[in-house]
């Protein structure tokens, strides 16, 4: 990407999306016939936990996406993750993929997405919230900020810094910018940045 901060463009995650989900929709014709399924694996015995019992049709319809388990992607995504939080690093596993970004991608009838949030209800169908969905919202003596536990503050390491130096121009660079990186960090760390 031309922004030199890791992530790649809108344009190309897009692309690649809509790739992605269109050879995996194509997988759609190849699932064997629900008979081909059950000569091997019917099984009329009823689980004493679900109380069901297994047929491919059955199962289709129960778990499948659109009557079928071929030719389908579930995106999994955790708002309260902090590592994949960062900023070169967001993307579909915390914040999802949102209403614009699906149909500027334009494969329909192959994706579904499951939000696993903290005080939100597993298999619920209805849009998550971000913020308001949060468990922490709204309740006193919670701390501010979205994650929990919340991140450590950012502080300046002069010792790391100069270790990660090969060489005695990226060392003296280091020492020259340690006062600012100081100062920089405990302000940002100070104002919850």
């Amino acid at each position: 990407a031309e922004g030199k901060r890791g992530r790649q463009t809108y344009a190309a995650r897009t692309q690649t999306l809509r790739t992605f989900l269109s050879m995996i929709g194509d997988r759609a014709a190849h699932e064997p016939s629900p008979d081909t399924v059950d000569a091997d694996m019917a099984n009329n015995r009823v689980s004493p936990t679900s109380d069901k019992s297994f047929t491919a049709q059955a199962d289709r319809a129960r778990h499948g996406l659109n009557g079928s388990t071929y030719g389908r992607v579930t995106a999994y995504c955790c708002p309260h993750d902090q590592v994949i939080s960062a900023i070169t690093v967001q993307g579909i596993g915390w914040r999802g993929i949102d209403r614009h970004e699906l149909a500027d991608i334009g494969v329909h009838g192959v994706l579904t997405q499951r939000v696993f949030a903290s005080g939100f209800d597993v298999g619920v169908q209805k849009r998550y919230r971000y913020w308001e969905d949060d468990w922490r919202y709204g309740k006193k003596g919670t701390k501010r900020g979205f994650w929990y536990p919340p991140s450590p503050p950012a502080k300046f390491n002069l010792v790391g810094a100069l270790k990660g130096n090969e060489s005695i121009w990226g060392m003296a660079a280091t020492l020259f910018s340690a006062p600012i990186m100081f100062v920089a960090t405990g302000f940002s760390s100070a104002m919850n940045m």
